[in-house]
This record gives C-alpha cells, structure tokens and sequence, in this order.
C-alpha cells in the first residue's frame, strides 16, 4: 500500500496559519474576505460588497460587522460607495490588508 505523506505539509501550513490567526487576531471570515478582494483585484472584477459577504457565509448583518470593523480599524479594508448603487458598499484592501493578505498567503500550504 502506498501511503501518501503530502499531508504533512498541508498540516504544518494549517499549523503556520492558525498562529499567524492567533497573532494577528482574525479568523477565517477576515481571511476569506481579504482574499476575496485580492483576487477580484487580480482579475480586475467588481469588488465584492457587505451583502456579498453576508449571502457567501450565510452570516448575519450583525456577525458582518463584527468582522468588517475591526479589519477597518486595522487599515486593511476601506469601504466605499459602489458605482452605480448608493445604497451599496463595496469592501476594498488598503496596501496594509494587500501586504497582509500576500503575507498569508505565503503561509498556506502549496504556496
């Protein structure tokens, strides 16, 4: 039987990112959204916006929040009125969250 041992590297990254979590004081949600817009910004997408966020991980307004703000507070995210639709706000990286999105992202496993 072969054995395959990849997953030693996929849990020392697991590892890696759950202390980087614990240092930074965030958690998947800040990490999904920081992603989110850094990828969207790659492929020159729209950026996504509070309702996204809240459809994507069928969370309440109120738990949005209590992860937007902080990441606000921190200078990585800057919200901004979407073009086209006043009553939307579309959630943007600052250099900060982009530099600490990359950082990260160095961490996970297959980087």
């Amino acid at each position: 039987m072969k054995i395959d041992y990849s997953f030693i590297a996929k849990n020392a990254g697991a590892k890696a990112l759950h202390l980087v979590f614990i240092e930074k004081g965030i958690g998947m949600p800040e990490l999904i959204i920081l992603s989110e817009i850094a990828v969207r910004r790659h492929n020159s997408e729209n950026l996504p916006n509070v309702k996204w966020f809240q459809t994507t991980l069928q969370i309440s307004f109120t738990k949005v929040k209590s992860v937007l703000e902080p990441l606000e507070a921190k200078g990585f995210i800057i919200k901004s009125q979407a073009k086209g639709d006043h009553r939307v706000k579309d959630i943007d990286l600052t250099e900060k969250g982009f530099k600490f999105i990359s950082e990260i992202m160095d961490i996970l496993p297959g980087s």
